[in-house]
């Protein structure tokens, strides 16, 4: 039978249930950590026997798991987001339109690369930060999509942060999401335009690695950049596939 749920609505425990049935695909732990702890992002789940969507606000829907036919309903209401290896089987591709959007790359706590660097700044962790300068750098360079007292009240619960400040000014920040199960998620690195090609991209990557290997984490990313793909390869990390925005083809 389906139904629809406000995904705001929920108690603690049936949060816990549905995370628990995509326990695999890390990288949409932390988007879920951030949309439960700020009530935005994730507004509907819609599901029935065995399958799951989780919709955002913006339309599209992160596709967990069903069948073709509950595929095909859910494509109606706006295009899904998912990896590629979860198409479901029995579907007819003639009647689907997939643009791949990034890539899924995986790094084990023995793989990923700790060595240190000669720096000529700083490493500092989100407490010391200045958290003003942090939400400009990413307001003025990536749309301010994502936002400081995000970052703080998921350090609350187990994350981390690092930035790299040169003369006290922030030029290059990352974070690694809430580990589930000893995985986590790396995210909104940002170099600031005047430093990009300098190797701080590299270090923040470091710095991340360094309090993972402590905390005994693997680590997973999204990108779209082949440049950054090379970065992160040499950094240890494995391509694990493609994510897809899925459409219907209108006939």
């Amino acid at each position: 039978m389906f139904s629809k749920h406000s995904f705001n609505l929920l108690k603690e425990n049936e949060k816990n249930a549905i995370f628990n049935e995509f326990k695999d695909q890390w990288h949409l732990h932390y988007f879920l950590d951030i949309a439960w702890l700020t009530k935005r992002h994730i507004h509907q789940i819609s599901r029935s026997d065995n399958s799951l969507v989780l919709r955002r606000t913006s339309g599209a829907g992160h596709w967990i798991k069903g069948d073709a036919q509950f595929f095909l309903q859910q494509l109606s209401e706006g295009p899904l987001l998912l990896h590629e290896s979860l198409i479901p089987e029995g579907l007819d591709l003639a009647e689907i339109q997939c643009k791949p959007t990034s890539y899924l790359m995986e790094a084990s706590y023995n793989t990923y690369s700790t060595e240190s660097l000669s720096l000529l700044g700083k490493i500092v962790h989100l407490k010391d930060l200045d958290h003003q300068s942090v939400h400009h750098l990413y307001k003025t360079h990536m749309g301010g999509s994502l936002s400081v007292s995000d970052f703080i009240q998921l350090e609350r619960l187990g994350s981390y942060s690092v930035g790299y400040a040169i003369n006290n000014d922030i030029v290059a920040v990352g974070h690694v999401g809430i580990s589930h199960n000893g995985c986590a998620f790396v995210y909104g690195i940002l170099v600031h335009p005047d430093y990009r090609g300098s190797g701080l991209g590299k270090c923040i990557m470091l710095a991340l690695h360094r309090e993972a290997h402590a905390r005994g984490w693997n680590l997973f990313l999204l990108t779209d950049n082949p440049i950054a793909i090379q970065l992160y390869s040499g950094l240890g990390y494995k391509l694990k596939g493609q994510m897809l925005k899925v459409e219907r083809v209108d006939n």
